[in-house]
């Protein structure tokens, strides 16, 4: 089989499948049965191929793609993880199955399972945070609820980058991989190719029977390779009831209202309280007469118009609880384009069409690597002219995958002076503005703008090269004109008036904040009624941190983002979010890729660094007891279990939830390599808490939970000795201790 985008492989040693599904079984062999060998190739290399499907020896009930797109913009993975709240994340997988089910879809590529590294291979806002642990629990539960509700998941993307050592990859980077397919069974799995991943880990040492897609460009298969590669293909397609016309769930019906309603639960848990040193937070609207919002993100909808933004939810909800109330939205700095965005107006543009009408040209291409060197000749696949609002030219069914489109138009300026250019493209994978043949920003995707000094009435050569893949094209382009920027000392003056000041600055690349010293000088202001929110999945530097008393981390939550924050806000919803990653307090504190099984929390702990915001941190608008004189830690040997319970207990004014974490701190006397000082090892939230209240939260240790990775004897040792259990509300705020004793060695293959 040639030409292929992907390939999916079986191991032929070994048993076929582990846990049989008898009926799914059933029905791929009697599948396998009428297909030849071109139409196995066709089908492993994609089931719904019109030219299969036109056999009528398979009748999908619907297509079949990991591609798909949902119709609902739900939080990310990040945001997920954060709110540390398993129960929450079946909720919020019924919801992804609802939404497959009412696109007529099977399968979805989610969820990601790596630990993130910050090594540039993984996104921040597809994984589950720094710790295999925390990623193992919310992988596995996701993947179990979307089968649950008949629909295939596809995890992805287990890779051996060559950077961690043995012990690293099996410790810290396979741990969530291990959950999803032995504890979640997951039916399909998305791999790198590594001869020793594929076989070694997956067919022999996990006796993974499921669907595998590795990217591939070319190969050459026996033919009793290929029809356990299409028995393979037809199991997972018979499991996801991809044949049946008439599948339903109990999820089928739940409905956008239930989609919405998941998201926005997700969300509110997931944005992080990270200082609220005078209590600010939460605002009283009624008493909160003139509230001031900075910075262009606040304006932003996360969700391709369907969301309400973070500015747009304050002021409904300012204009519902205090209508006399004055809610103002300012830049931040001369790049933001919150305060007027808006479209550059056709009486600007020379260009025009046949009809002499206003218009951009639109050019589009093959998919070019360097876009300033696209010419005509390249690629091209055809021109056409648009005007602002109007959707795009359609690309036909065999545009290629990758794709460059170029808008470009000779614009006049209205006045004289410095413009803002932006451009907002969610799905692009890289944004370029380009004037008079000079790149004037770029970027990877999301948004990017520059300034532009431009004299009245002289035409400039404007072009937008936009290079995009096969998600749906969208794109927003305009400009703020010099005199609609009224310059920092205006800025000065608002913040002065204010009640109350939320600076949502815009993230500068993945590392930072963009005006930071604007941010620091707003802050010195008035420190103790200003709020700055980051919007980002993963830390950023905050120079600026020690001026500022009341943070919130917000992670992309999609189409809810708005409403959660303002919830969060006012106080309508408690914040219970924690951090998924440590926050270091100066980039050369976090450690590298290369830092092996000492990864996230652990390397602080190791080289003894204090962080800015430690793993697990999270901050309410209650306190909560954990009552120690009446928790208890049983034993079950013939399980090789302990069940740790804890009472915990809301103290404080206001309801509120509160993620207890449990940490193993592991003899010193080990034999073999250094432990990190402590490790995550379980975790459990309450339910709502009503002040006063209690619940008592209960997490189960396994003998393996504390085996540790043996490389020559390829296999996980755990010694015997006194182990220390670690009870805390972060990483570093441990509040009481507790003693296991292991009595003997226990040794386990995987």
């Amino acid at each position: 089989m040639k030409n292929g985008t992907c390939i999916l492989l079986i191991c032929v040693a070994g048993q076929v499948f582990a846990q049989v599904d008898g009926k799914a079984l059933e029905t791929a062999r009697e599948k396998l049965s009428a297909l030849d060998s071109s139409e196995m190739a066709s089908l492993c290399i994609r089931p719904d191929s019109a030219p299969l499907q036109a056999t009528g020896k398979l009748n999908l009930a619907t297509p079949w793609s990991f591609n798909a797109k949902p119709t609902a913009k739900l939080p990310c993975q990040a945001a997920l993880a954060a709110t540390w709240n398993t129960g929450l994340c079946r909720q919020y997988a019924q919801a992804m199955a609802s939404e497959a089910f009412r696109q007529k879809q099977n399968a979805l590529l989610t969820p990601c399972a790596n630990v993130y590294r910050d090594d540039g291979a993984t996104v921040a806002a597809d994984c589950f945070g720094e710790d295999p642990l925390l990623a193992s629990k919310m992988a596995a539960a996701e993947v179990a609820a979307l089968q649950d509700a008949g629909i295939c998941p596809c995890v992805y993307r287990l890779r051996k980058s060559g950077d961690e050592d043995g012990r690293a990859f099996n410790e810290i980077d396979l741990a969530p991989w291990r959950a999803a397919i032995k504890d979640a069974g997951a039916w399909a799995v998305m791999a790198d190719e590594d001869k020793y991943v594929l076989k070694g880990i997956l067919r022999e040492r996990w006796h993974y029977d499921g669907m595998l897609i590795v990217d591939w460009q070319q190969s050459a298969v026996p033919v009793k390779t290929l029809e356990q590669m299409t028995l393979r293909t037809l199991y997972t397609l018979a499991r996801a009831n991809a044949f049946d016309s008439s599948r339903k769930t109990r999820h089928d019906a739940a409905g956008p209202a239930a989609t919405r309603s998941a998201a926005l639960a997700v969300a509110e848990e997931a944005i992080t309280l990270l200082k609220n040193d005078h209590a600010l937070l939460p605002l009283n609207a009624k008493k909160t007469g003139n509230l001031l919002i900075i910075g262009d993100t606040a304006k932003k909808k996360t969700a391709e118009g369907k969301s309400a933004s973070i500015y747009d939810a304050i002021a409904k909800y300012m204009k519902a609880n205090a209508p006399d109330a004055k809610v103002k939205l300012a830049p931040l700095t001369a790049y933001d384009t919150c305060s007027s965005t808006h479209e550059i107006p056709h009486d600007a543009i020379v260009t025009t069409n046949a009809e002499g009408k206003a218009t951009w040209e639109v050019e589009w291409f093959d998919y070019v690597n360097e876009p300033q060197e696209i010419s005509n000749a390249h690629g091209f696949c055809g021109r056409a002219h648009m005007k602002h609002g109007e959707p795009w030219p359609a690309r036909g069914e065999d545009a290629p995958l990758l794709f460059t489109i170029r808008f470009s138009a000779l614009v006049k300026a209205p006045e004289s002076g410095e413009f803002v250019l932006s451009c907002h493209a969610p799905n692009a994978r890289s944004l370029k503005i380009v004037i008079d043949g000079t790149a004037a920003a770029e970027g990877q995707g999301g948004e990017i703008s520059c300034l532009a000094h431009m004299e009245k009435d002289v035409p400039y050569a404007i072009a937008i090269v936009y290079n995009g893949h096969s998600t749906d094209a969208e794109m927003d382009f305009g400009w703020r004109r010099p005199s609609e920027y009224n310059g920092f000392d205006d800025l000065i003056q608002d913040v002065n008036a204010a009640d109350a000041v939320v600076i949502v600055p815009a993230s500068e690349g993945k590392k930072k904040t963009a005006g930071d010293e604007a941010i620091a000088k707003l802050l010195e202001l008035k420190p103790k009624n200003t709020v700055v929110a980051c919007c980002t999945p993963a830390p950023l530097e905050l120079p600026w941190a020690s001026k500022c008393t009341t943070l919130l981390q917000v992670p992309p939550c999609g189409e809810a983002q708005g409403e959660a924050f303002a919830n969060i806000l006012f106080g309508k919803t408690q914040p219970s979010g924690k951090t998924i990653h440590t926050w270091p307090k100066k980039p050369s504190d976090a450690p590298s890729s290369k830092r092996g099984a000492f990864t996230g929390y652990r390397w602080y702990d190791k080289e003894k660094i204090e962080p800015l915001f430690p793993f697990g941190h999270g901050l309410g608008y209650t306190k909560f007891d954990y009552d120690m004189d009446h928790a208890d830690v049983t034993e079950a040997p013939e399980q090789g279990k302990w069940k740790v319970s804890i009472p915990v207990k809301n103290i404080g004014r206001s309801p509120g939830k509160e993620a207890l974490e449990l940490y193993v701190l592991y003899p010193a006397a080990l034999p073999g390599e250094e432990r990190p000082a402590r490790e995550l090892k379980g975790f459990a939230k309450t339910r709502l808490l009503q002040p006063g209240e209690s619940q008592t939260l209960s997490i189960e240790l396994a003998t393996r939970d504390l085996a540790m990775w043996d490389e020559f004897g390829s296999c996980f040792n755990l010694e015997p000795g006194d182990y220390s259990l670690l009870v805390g509300a972060s990483a570093q705020d441990i509040r009481a201790k507790a003693k296991i004793t292991v009595r003997e060695k226990h040794v386990f293959d995987d």
